[in-house]
């Protein structure tokens, strides 16, 4: 590796770290790992190998029944103590149903996953064949924002929608009843944002060792 990119790669890794800020530090590690992938895993100008970054779940909130459910924990607001007094009622009886539930989700459900190209979504227990789509997916730098939707359906697990938005605002995804939606949209964002920023250093190196060709 000449010395022009071994220092165009350390510019690529230190502007990328400030331009993720805290969340760097905040996403269960995975930002290190998706950085280590992008920055180093080829000396090519465009990244062609696409490497899984982190999967995505769906709760039982994704599906109708669960939501349901989640409604009918949620339908007796007095407290006893700090707790709702339908948390105490209804959760219990119903747990084998919310089992059942939990087990078609790992046979029968949806997981979404983050590479360091693309966000897209695939059956649990199918192995997406050569050549196919999946059922959805969105390449990250075609992201433009994330928002969180919850229902009351969504509130005892914790849960909720991921509206993913091109750059004109247009919705191209949606990651239903998905868990801890707050860090699953940061590890996305910061997903995207490495790609976004390794691609231009790749440019930028690119530009260097080509004199007379400007970076774009």
């Amino acid at each position: 590796m000449s010395l022009g990119r071994w220092n165009g790669y350390n510019l690529a890794s230190i502007h990328w770290m400030k331009i993720s800020g805290d969340g760097f530090f905040n996403s269960c590690c995975f930002d290190a790992r998706a950085s280590l992938l992008l920055l180093f895993n080829s000396g090519n100008p465009v990244l062609a190998e696409e490497r899984p970054i982190h999967v995505i779940y769906p709760s039982i909130a994704s599906l109708r029944l669960g939501r349901a459910m989640g409604v009918l924990y949620e339908s007796v607001p007095i407290r006893i103590g700090r707790i709702k007094l339908s948390h105490l009622l209804f959760p219990l009886p119903t747990s084998p149903l919310a089992a059942i539930l939990y087990l078609a989700l790992k046979a029968e459900g949806k997981l979404h996953y983050v590479t360091t190209r693309r966000l897209y979504t695939a059956r649990a227990l199918r192995k997406q064949p050569a050549g196919k789509m999946p059922l959805g997916e969105i390449p990250l730098d075609d992201i433009g924002r994330i928002d969180i939707l919850r229902t009351l359906g969504h509130r005892f697990f914790r849960a909720g929608d991921l509206v993913i938005r091109d750059h004109q605002g247009l919705e191209r995804m949606r990651l239903e009843g998905v868990t801890q939606p707050e860090m699953a949209r940061q590890t996305i964002f910061d997903a995207r944002n490495a790609l976004m920023q390794t691609e231009a250093a790749h440019r930028v190196i690119a530009a260097r060792e080509s004199p007379g060709v400007p970076a774009a």
